[in-house]
């Protein structure tokens, strides 16, 4: 249940970073909003990491996680698409090579969101390592 919801806010979060880039895209500043736009998409996957990170069971959990977020982002392009923007989808044929074009677009997100993963993971438990280590009592020898 705990990836359900995770993946729900996974969608939720790049839909809204998609589709705020897109209108973005078209306004007047969008020479300075466009990187503004990535970097707070960037800066609340982090964090919707971040927070699934601190509140795993284990390493096996973690695993899903960049799969998750990958269809995600998916399911987030085709609902935009057929929702607000139909430009998203003009190159959807459901033909062999849109699938391709899919696939290698997945695997090259799970690899990226794999790589973030790991980095939150190993400072996650670097923190709770350093915070352990200076909350231990000091022995005084006798």
């Amino acid at each position: 249940m705990r990836i359900l919801r995770f993946g729900v806010v996974g969608v939720l979060v790049q839909a809204a970073a998609l589709a705020a880039f897109i209108l973005v895209s078209r306004s007047s500043w969008a020479r300075t909003g466009k990187p503004l736009v990535m970097s707070l998409a960037v800066l609340a996957i982090g964090l919707v990491l971040w927070r699934e990170i601190r509140c795993s069971s284990g390493i096996a959990s973690l695993f899903w996680l960049p799969v998750v977020l990958s269809f995600g982002w998916l399911l987030a392009v085709e609902a935009l698409g057929a929702v607000a923007f139909p430009g998203l989808l003009t190159d959807s044929h459901w033909d062999i090579d849109y699938l391709f074009d899919s696939v290698r677009i997945l695997v090259d997100l799970t690899i990226v969101y794999g790589i973030a993963t790991i980095a939150l993971f190993v400072l996650h438990r670097g923190m709770r390592r350093w915070h352990r280590e200076r909350t231990r009592p000091i022995v005084k020898p006798s």
